[in-house]
């Protein structure tokens, strides 16, 4: 039977907003103060948790959002105004040296492979595709808006390798669920439990993790996660989340490989090694 050890908790007493994991075992972590206007980044030991970076800032202390990560270099970038989800610019940061590589308050991230960053301006008429060497941003060529090249891009995701790595929950729908199996264990789960809202989960390697909310005394609510063994119907761990909320929580856990985030509020989660 499978079993799971708590590695890590991490808590930096600020919200967090984003969580990264890389190919090289290291964790971003992209923390907002929204009442101070300021963004952290931190940067840890995926297996340890130990901090690599721990604060990290730029000139821009709020209106900045990561990219991609390639290699050991964080692409971030700028927004073209406040309150505006269009981005513009690129700075690429080295986690090794933590400096600045290169920055480019021209162009706007468009892509990233094979150590080139693909990139755009945007003039009134169309955009102007350009390849920058990762490393440097030395600018490679220019490319035509309809080339073979481009067209490509738009159909291929630079993270592909860093995505299949991931578990991330569905939502459980009885019309939309194709395994019967599953339809009838959280049918019966929900029969006899008091349940509201969905359940996320993810079904992985015959184990059965999936996150919920109890109601308690007629108004609250607990934030609960399983995890069941499917060939025995036999639960190997249990832990609530979030307690005495009147809120419905989602997206409290996801999986990169054997390892398991558990998200508990918003300015804490904690890591476990499934065997």
């Amino acid at each position: 039977m499978a079993s799971i050890k708590k590695l890590y908790n991490y808590s930096n007493q600020k919200q967090i907003w984003r969580i990264i994991p890389d190919l090289k075992n290291r964790v971003l972590i992209e923390e907002r103060d929204l009442q101070q206007k300021q963004v952290y980044f931190q940067c840890i030991d995926l297996i340890t948790g130990k901090f690599l970076i721990k604060d990290l800032q730029f000139e821009e202390k709020f209106w900045i959002g990561v990219e991609e990560i390639c290699e050991y270099i964080v692409l971030f970038h700028k927004y073209s105004k406040p309150d505006m989800p269009g981005h513009k610019s690129i700075i690429a940061y080295d986690l090794i040296s933590q400096k600045i590589l290169w920055e480019n308050d021209h162009y706007s991230f468009f892509q990233v492979l094979n150590d080139l960053v693909y990139c755009f301006s945007q003039s009134f008429e169309k955009r102007k595709y350009f390849a920058v060497d990762l490393f440097t941003g030395k600018l490679k060529y220019e490319l035509e808006d309809e080339s073979t090249e481009i067209i490509e891009l738009k159909n291929k995701t630079s993270a592909e390798e860093n995505i299949s790595r991931y578990s991330f929950p569905s939502v459980f729908d009885v019309k939309l669920n194709p395994d019967p199996l599953i339809e009838e264990y959280f049918s019966e789960f929900r029969e006899s439990n008091l349940i509201s809202g969905r359940i996320e989960f993810v079904h992985k390697d015959d184990l059965l993790f999936f996150s919920f909310h109890e109601i308690e005394d007629g108004e609250f609510l607990n934030n609960k996660f399983r995890v069941v063994d499917f060939s025995t119907k036999k639960i190997i761990f249990e832990q609530t989340l979030i307690s005495h909320t009147q809120l419905l929580v989602t997206d409290s856990f996801f999986l990169i490989d054997n390892l398991l985030f558990l998200l508990e509020g918003k300015t804490q989660f904690s890591v476990w090694k499934i065997f």
